[in-house]
């Protein structure tokens, strides 16, 4: 608990700065519609960006496994070629 104090203590200036950051934050998107859609319209493109890493990591693992069964599709016909030689 000593530890919890001391870190508070010494961290009260950037945590009282963070709280002020975020009230006027807050207060200046929420009064001013037009700033109030920008915000809206600035956080949609940065998840839709997001979204899209997303998408294309899990599109990545997809494709391996799609490559495994054309390499196994690969062997049975290459085998098929050796036995018909």
């Amino acid at each position: 608990m000593k530890e919890f104090f001391e870190f508070f203590s010494r961290y009260l200036k950037w945590l009282v700065l963070l709280i002020y950051v975020a009230l006027s934050c807050v207060l200046l998107f929420r009064s001013d519609p037009y700033r109030h859609h920008l915000w809206l319209t600035s956080a949609s493109t940065v998840s839709g960006a997001l979204y899209k890493v997303g998408h294309n990591i899990t599109s990545f693992f997809s494709l391996r496994e799609a490559n495994e069964d054309l390499n196994h599709r690969n062997a049975v016909l290459e085998a098929e070629v050796v036995n018909l030689r």
